[in-house]
């Protein structure tokens, strides 16, 4: 038992990566419900983006300006929404066959690197590994980020 306990020791960044992982994909489950409308607020706006900036970039090569947007005009909406979320539902879109699934795998990258990155920040702030890795957990499951996520499908 304390060979174990010295090798987690050892491992505990590892292990804390593991088990925000672990939690990341408990909190995602929900998402596999087809009873989700991901089209709800924010969500038809991501999946709009990511179709028409991937529709733009096979017509023009360019995927700032989605021209058949404002009756033919064009419009750059990625200039006031960072584009980084519109990308990542394109490329896992592109990747997995559909962008609906692209959105759904994109929400469980946000989730584990919110976890992640909050691990990291706190890792570094207060140098205990115990206080970071709560502070992860405690951030993926804040309600006003999941809310923001599952109810509003906000991606900042």
């Amino acid at each position: 038992m304390e060979k174990i306990l010295h090798k987690i020791k050892e491992n505990r960044v590892v292990v804390d990566v593991s088990i925000l992982i672990v939690i990341a994909v408990i909190l995602f489950l929900p998402m596999l419900n087809k009873r989700i409308d991901i089209y709800v607020d924010d969500g038809s706006q991501h999946l709009m983006r990511a179709y028409y900036t991937y529709q733009s970039m096979l017509q023009n090569g360019n995927g700032n300006v989605i021209s058949v947007f404002s009756n033919g005009f064009g419009y750059a909406w990625n200039l006031f929404y960072g584009p980084f979320s519109t990308y990542l539902i394109m490329g896992f879109g592109i990747v997995f066959g559909s962008f609906n699934v692209g959105f759904k795998v994109t929400i469980l990258v946000i989730l584990l690197l919110a976890g992640l990155v909050m691990y990291q920040f706190m890792k570094e702030m207060t140098d205990n590994k115990n206080t970071a890795l709560l502070a992860g957990i405690i951030y993926m499951t804040s309600p006003y980020f999941f809310t923001d996520l599952y109810v509003r499908h906000a991606m900042r």
